[in-house]
């Protein structure tokens, strides 16, 4: 289990991942994306103790990738010679 060291950020990182479900699925998600600042970011990946959930994390923030996209990554598939 992950212990934030800052609940209110921990709060705020979770509201923003959250999504409602849809009634029905042509209608697609009815929740509206959250836009982080720089300085949220940075305050969320200095308060993660963690080493593998800051990586997870660092990834999900430098990439753009979804959390299942990152679940499913393995390491054949990243290219380390290319940025």
């Amino acid at each position: 289990m992950i212990k934030p060291k800052s609940p209110r950020i921990a709060r705020e990182l979770y509201e923003s991942l959250e999504l409602d479900s849809p009634k029905d699925p042509k209608e697609g998600p009815t929740h509206k994306p959250i836009n982080l600042t720089l300085d949220t970011v940075k305050s969320i990946f200095n308060n993660i103790e963690e080493l593998g959930a800051k990586a997870f994390f660092l990834i999900l923030a430098e990439t753009g990738l979804r959390v299942w996209e990152v679940l499913n990554l393995r390491v054949d598939q990243i290219d380390f010679n290319k940025r």
